[in-house]
């Protein structure tokens, strides 16, 4: 009498589920990343926003602030960045040291912060994330060198971010 052998073992079964199981890990893993990585370029992208929105603004009030003397240029910015064109809220103090260290020494020597107001970022186009916060640093000796700032942070790579330029070395070197 001859056996008939035609179906599979229960071990190679079991070694195509294990197989399986490695393969959905990893792709879970990857697909994690993937969705974190994304998620840190749309913010990225609104803080550049913000940034090229906030430089325009700078540009238009150093012309209108020009021909102030220097003790009165710096009130005459503040009124301009708060006013309801711009719409943004400050200056503000940053008292949190993580976020100061995550922008250009540079800037942080002698600076001027605005908080970005839901309104400003209507204006912006960002109406989407209109109830996020911002702010926008500049250098008061030079309004050109500034940074956008997230201050809830986010966590990328086991690191916390705040800084749009600390974000775009980090994103940079991958």
């Amino acid at each position: 009498m001859k056996k008939n052998n035609s179906g599979i073992t229960l071990i190679v079964l079991i070694l195509t589920i294990i197989v399986l199981i490695i393969i959905a890990s990893i792709t879970a893993y990857e697909g994690k990343e993937l969705i974190s990585k994304s998620k840190v370029q749309t913010l990225e992208i609104n803080m550049l926003t913000i940034q090229a929105k906030a430089k325009a603004y700078a540009e238009e009030i150093d012309a209108k602030t020009w021909t102030e003397d220097e003790s009165n240029k710096d009130s005459a910015r503040n009124e301009e960045f708060t006013a309801d064109k711009i719409g943004f809220t400050g200056p503000i103090n940053i008292t949190n040291s993580d976020v100061l260290g995550q922008v250009s020494q540079e800037i942080t020597n002698n600076y001027v912060a605005y908080e970005v107001t839901g309104n400003a970022l209507i204006n912006m186009g960002l109406k989407e994330i209109k109830d996020e916060k911002y702010v926008v640093i500049y250098s008061k000796d030079n309004y050109k060198l500034m940074d956008v700032i997230y201050p809830n942070g986010v966590n990328y790579q086991r690191e916390k971010h705040y800084s749009l330029s600390n974000l775009q070395s980090v994103l940079s070197d991958e």
